[in-house]
């Protein structure tokens, strides 16, 4: 056997993407987007009644993963507002995590 390296494992997982896809307010986020497009961490604390702090860390989780990205900045009061989106893989393919929530 020595140092051979192994050939990849079509069945691995990526473990951190799988404990992403464990927590049910990052699979919240990633169903709002897929639904509706982009949204911040500000609007849906603000529609779903949540901490903005708990979902600005869930976004930048997703975001850190490559799940989402930043769609749009925007100026408001002396910050910027990120609004977010699903990432996709190819141009015209669906993204990763439209295929991984159905």
């Amino acid at each position: 056997m020595g140092n051979r390296p192994r050939p990849a494992d079509p069945f691995a997982i990526d473990t951190r993407l799988a404990r992403a896809l464990a927590h049910p307010v990052r699979v919240r986020i990633l169903g709002y987007l897929r639904e509706r497009g982009a949204a911040s961490p500000s609007e849906l604390a603000k529609a779903w009644d949540v901490s903005i702090n708990l979902l600005a860390y869930h976004f930048r989780r997703l975001h850190t993963l490559g799940l989402i990205r930043v769609s749009k900045r925007i100026q408001r009061r002396g910050a910027i507002e990120h609004r977010y989106s699903l990432t996709a893989e190819a141009p015209g393919e669906e993204p990763l995590t439209v295929r991984l929530i159905r």
